[in-house]
């Protein structure tokens, strides 16, 4: 659920949409820290809470080991976790639950992540589905990510959208008894049961 009520109340669940002016890069590097996430979606802030512990951060870890494990031993990249800032245009900052960088592109990361990701994860919570699929996806799509996984939790299924004549592509919906696979990382392969466990 997206609230977009100026001033609206920031000790909700849900996620928190600030329209009333242009927001960039720069004015978010200004705020104070925070436990919850800050994002700029085309010059709109966006705030949201942090998400159930046990089932976001369980799947979001799973995932990242068999990601490190993976590109460890095939000398393809680095993955990175949030609280980790992406600065895809100064009007377009987020924070991607997973993120992966190929080894050749790896320039673009330092105190920050200066470029779009080549593989975006999010782990999605009940407040978050509509942000997550809609909101993120569009931009995902038009900045030219190259695969989204979107890891649903509740749902225990993993979308794999993978990028083909500038459009996102449903690879597949992989649920409980699935292994989900990556079209852009050749050869990995994760079953639903162990990014998701019950």
């Amino acid at each position: 659920m997206i609230k977009s009520l100026p001033g609206a109340d920031m000790k909700t669940d849900a996620i928190v949409r600030l329209d009333r002016r242009a927001w960039t890069y720069d004015d978010l590097r200004e705020m104070p820290e925070t436990m919850d996430r800050y994002e700029i979606i085309d010059g709109t802030l966006y705030m949201s809470p942090s998400a159930n512990v046990w089932r976001h951060q369980r799947a979001a870890g799973n995932l990242y080991m068999m990601l490190r494990h993976w590109l460890d031993a095939h000398d393809w990249g680095e993955v990175y976790f949030a609280p980790a800032d992406v600065v895809m245009t100064p009007d377009k900052a987020v924070q991607p639950d997973l993120f992966v960088v190929a080894k050749e592109r790896l320039d673009i990361v330092d105190a920050y992540v200066d470029g779009v990701p080549d593989l975006i994860v999010e782990v999605v919570s009940p407040s978050s589905i509509t942000y997550d699929r809609k909101t993120k996806y569009n931009l995902y799509e038009k900045v030219g990510v190259r695969e989204y996984w979107i890891v649903d939790p509740e749902a225990h299924t993993v979308d794999v959208f993978v990028r083909r004549e500038g459009r996102f592509d449903l690879l597949d919906t992989f649920a409980a008894g699935d292994t989900a696979a990556s079209v852009l990382l050749d050869g990995f392969s994760a079953a639903v049961d162990d990014i998701i466990p019950e």
